[in-house]
């Protein structure tokens, strides 16, 4: 979350945020596997770290996105923190996509969308169709790995959608708690230019990941 003054807040110019209203920062999920890892790793009540525990299973990593647009760079920026964590030694054993479909959110209804299906209410049937994210995952899973092409092809859909002036949903009122039934459009920013000069880029970059032992939150 975005931090401002007590509480949490939306930073619609400052900040790439979800649907949901949560900040991408894919370098956090590994500083998280990182804070744990170094946690429980001697601890020997931590079986599951132990030599022959199963190890972490990151059980729900996904965008709210109903234009799928940032989806396929969200997906695989945080498997190549992933990665990079399990180059580190930290033992990630599953990686569950959340989700398949888009689904209902206990705090913010059906605004949200975070399938890698969209689903049609208004049909009987709930019609399901597949998104572009689907099939990205789909070749990812299959083949064991993601490759310079498909990860210079996700960022360049960001790049381009946000050049082009294209928004996206936003189902979070500004102060980053209340839920909205109906979606504000918000712009996309990656790739953009801030007024401080720095360009939104929230691919995974090992140099914004805390070394080892490293406390600082």
């Amino acid at each position: 979350e975005v931090v401002s003054g007590t509480g949490a807040a939306l930073k619609p110019s400052e900040v790439e945020c979800s649907g949901s209203g949560r900040g991408i920062e894919p370098a956090g999920l590994y500083n998280l596997l990182q804070q744990f890892h170094e946690r429980y790793a001697d601890d020997p009540r931590a079986r599951f770290l132990g030599a022959h525990g199963y190890g972490f299973v990151i059980t729900e990593n996904g965008i709210a996105d109903a234009t799928d647009t940032l989806r396929p760079a969200y997906m695989i920026e945080h498997l190549m923190a992933v990665a990079a964590a399990r180059r580190r030694g930290i033992k990630v054993r599953g990686y569950v996509h959340w989700t398949t479909s888009d689904n209902w959110e206990w705090a913010d209804g059906y605004c949200p969308r975070f399938g890698l299906c969209a689903v049609d209410r208004s049909t009987p049937a709930l019609t399901r169709t597949c998104r572009e994210s689907y099939h990205l995952y789909t070749e990812i899973i299959r083949n064991h790995c993601v490759t310079h092409e498909q990860r210079a092809w996700a960022w360049e859909r960001v790049t381009s959608a946000t050049a082009a002036g294209a928004t996206h949903e936003i189902c979070r009122s500004s102060d980053a708690v209340n839920a909205l039934d109906e979606p504000q459009q918000w712009p996309l920013l990656g790739g953009s230019m801030r007024k401080d000069g720095t360009t939104v880029d929230w691919r995974f970059n090992e140099s914004k990941t805390h070394p080892p032992g490293d406390k600082d939150d």
